[in-house]
């Protein structure tokens, strides 16, 4: 009796539990996973855009030449520069400054919110303050001109290739590091107290 009383309960659990996930599911199902599938299926069809034929069936062509473009594997490598210089350094950085401001008796608060305020400044905002950084008679160039001894030399922050990579990691990390700081404090202080004794 009582293990058919529990089947009972637990079939009544798992309506409920189907209940309140369906509906994430049918959002999930609309707005991502449709979306996805219908790319791809266009991706394999050729569309010119004001050409008013049907798009025609071109099978994996479009990625046979995606993979032999030059500007993708430029992007991918772009994307992978991006990504390591910035992923690996803001990892390292903010979990140092997160001990750092957790290893302060005093003034804690005031370093969260330093090292937070640049994450809720606007991308616009953001970006102002960089191009007045990054001008040729900006602080960026000052920094370089005192640090290496050169003498009003412009480093083209916005200019080369290299250059344009360095000032977009630079931008990223300067915006996010204290977001991934708070993060970083919040897991440190959920630590019991007993395991910082116990190490």
């Amino acid at each position: 009796m009582r293990r058919v009383f529990n089947r009972g309960i637990e079939h009544k659990k798992a309506r409920w539990g189907w209940f309140f996930v369906i509906p994430s599911l049918a959002f999930f199902a609309v707005f991502s996973f449709y979306p996805i599938m219908n790319a791809f299926y266009t991706s394999l069809f050729r569309k010119r855009l004001l050409d008013l034929r049907p798009p025609k069936f071109i099978g994996f062509a479009n990625y046979e030449y995606l993979l032999k473009s030059p500007d993708f594997w430029n992007s991918v490598k772009a994307t992978s520069i991006f990504t390591l210089g910035t992923f690996i350094p803001i990892v390292v950085f903010s979990l140092l400054l997160a001990v750092f401001i957790m290893s302060r008796r005093r003034f804690q608060k005031f370093f969260q919110i330093v090292y937070y305020s640049p994450a809720v400044l606007s991308s616009v905002v953001a970006a102002a303050i960089w191009l007045l950084i990054f001008d040729p008679r900006g602080l960026a160039n000052t920094t370089m001109n005192t640090l290496l001894g050169t003498v009003g030399k412009d480093y083209k922050w916005l200019a080369t290739a290299g250059m344009v990579r360095l000032s977009t990691i630079l931008v990223y990390f300067w915006k996010y590091i204290g977001y991934f700081t708070i993060i970083y404090i919040t897991g440190l202080a959920a630590i019991p107290q007993s395991l910082h004794e116990a190490a």
